[in-house]
């Protein structure tokens, strides 16, 4: 994953050897090949009965991480969180609901965890609520449209990117969890001594314990190749997660 610092004067800095590798800002690697291994804390990592010092995390204002190699990854599983996006926004329209997020009445009834609901949903409920608020004319067009769209038969994707807000930064075996059916795999091959190591080396952290922003920005699929997107027109060009 590329990384990109704002506001600061930061660079990083990398400890590692052919085991694991560390930086300033937090983001800890272990070779795939060691299975026992525990991070004790930001700063101890155990392989095997060895207990590693790591470096201090440097403080930093904002860091953003970009994902660049996920055009082959199936986007049908997000064409179903675009659904049901839409369809809660379609019954805060109709039900011209005006409460706390928490307190809407058929919240309980979306099969999404309280996770993803939080993430995915709840910035959909604000912007319908502000819309409310300052032209609530212009939900009768959101609406409409939403209707036209339920009424093609078609599982194009119609967005450019979706937008996600206070993702936690969960990894299990160097996945990365985005929402709980999409996961992505942010392993790396580690640079050592100029050359590239033939290892891959697994992500335990990236030094967050969430983001306040993730993007998933998506293109026009390409259609002299083969590709599972062809049936959505779209895959995903990047995944920008963003750290105030």
């Amino acid at each position: 994953m590329e990384y990109i610092l704002k506001n600061t004067s930061t660079t990083e800095k990398t400890m590692m050897n052919k085991c694991f590798l560390k930086t300033n800002f937090g983001r800890i690697y272990v070779n795939s090949h060691i299975k026992d291994y525990e991070l004790l804390s930001p700063n101890e990592l155990r392989i095997g009965t060895t207990i590693v010092n790591l470096p201090q995390q440097a403080m930093y204002n904002k860091i953003t991480y970009i994902h660049s190699e996920l055009r082959d990854f199936n986007v049908g599983v997000l064409r179903r969180y675009f659904e049901t996006s839409d369809n809660f926004l379609e019954e805060l329209i109709n039900e011209n609901i005006n409460c706390p997020f928490e307190n809407i009445p058929f919240l309980n009834d979306i099969d999404l965890s309280d996770t993803d609901k939080h993430s995915l949903l709840k910035p959909v409920y604000h912007r319908y609520i502000s819309t409310k608020r300052n032209n609530p004319l212009y939900l009768q067009n959101i609406l409409k449209k939403l209707i036209e769209r339920k009424n093609i038969i078609s599982d194009a994707i119609y967005y450019d990117k979706m937008v996600l807000y206070d993702v936690p930064c969960i990894i299990e075996n160097s996945k990365l969890r985005i929402l709980d059916r999409f996961k992505i795999d942010i392993s790396e091959y580690a640079k050592i001594g100029g050359r590239y190591f033939s290892d891959k080396f697994s992500c335990i952290s990236l030094g967050v314990s969430k983001f306040d922003r993730v993007e998933i920005i998506f293109e026009e699929i390409n259609r002299n190749i083969k590709s599972d997107n062809i049936l959505y027109e779209k895959q995903i060009r990047e995944i920008i997660f963003i750290k105030s």
